[in-house]
């Protein structure tokens, strides 16, 4: 009687058939999807300054064993930080080859639900010292930029044709004219001054 009394003991001791039971840090991969999809659905809890992450993990936790996982929020919390840490190595160190990335079941859910996250993702940084650029040197003495070239090109002469030549030649035929009518004039009025004063003595003289 008492070994059945026995019996009937350690197996309400034993979890249901289909409870899943979590043994150190070894999660079946149901379980582990299960925590990632809990954690995205309550992330802004985790983000709510007045909501302290133990109280956010025992809501993780709970979620988990209404699906027959029996944890609790510790252990919710180390696992995190497991696929977390496994997650930031990967993409920091030889994941940059795309090798790590492949291997790893939970690599890509985790790089879409860590997007944007200063705690995971790096973040650029920009510098605030400002950059100054080196002027281009000037060219040498003997080469021209294109626009001094252009402005300082001149025209072609052209050749003078049998007009011009008679143009120029009629141009001169004119100064020359003015130039002996101003000289005549000069000279005549030299002429007038001379005579005027011729008469004046010898007007004086028959005096």
């Amino acid at each position: 009687m008492c070994s059945q009394m026995e019996i009937n003991m350690d197996a309400l001791d034993q979890p249901p058939a289909d409870e899943v039971v979590i043994i150190g840090n070894n999660w079946p991969h149901t379980a582990v999807l299960l925590l990632i999809e809990t954690w995205r659905s309550l992330k802004e809890k985790f983000e709510c300054p007045t909501i302290k992450k133990k109280q956010a993990w025992e809501m993780v936790a709970e979620c988990l064993r209404k699906e027959a996982v029996n944890v609790t929020w510790q252990m919710c919390d180390n696992k995190w930080r497991n696929l977390r840490h496994r997650y930031k190595i990967i993409r920091d160190g030889h994941g940059k080859t795309g090798q790590g990335r492949r291997k790893w079941e939970y690599f890509a859910v985790l790089e879409e639900l860590f997007a944007g996250n200063p705690a995971v993702q790096p973040t650029v940084v920009i510098s605030s010292t400002p950059t100054f650029t080196t002027p281009p040197p000037p060219p040498p003495p003997d080469q021209e930029t294109p626009s001094t070239s252009a402005t300082m090109t001149t025209p072609p002469v052209k050749p003078k044709t049998k007009k011009d030549k008679l143009d120029d030649k009629l141009e001169e035929i004119i100064k020359l004219q003015k130039e002996t009518i101003a000289f005549q004039k000069e000279r005549n009025d030299i002429l007038r001054q001379f005579t005027a004063a011729m008469v004046r003595m010898s007007q004086g003289n028959e005096q």
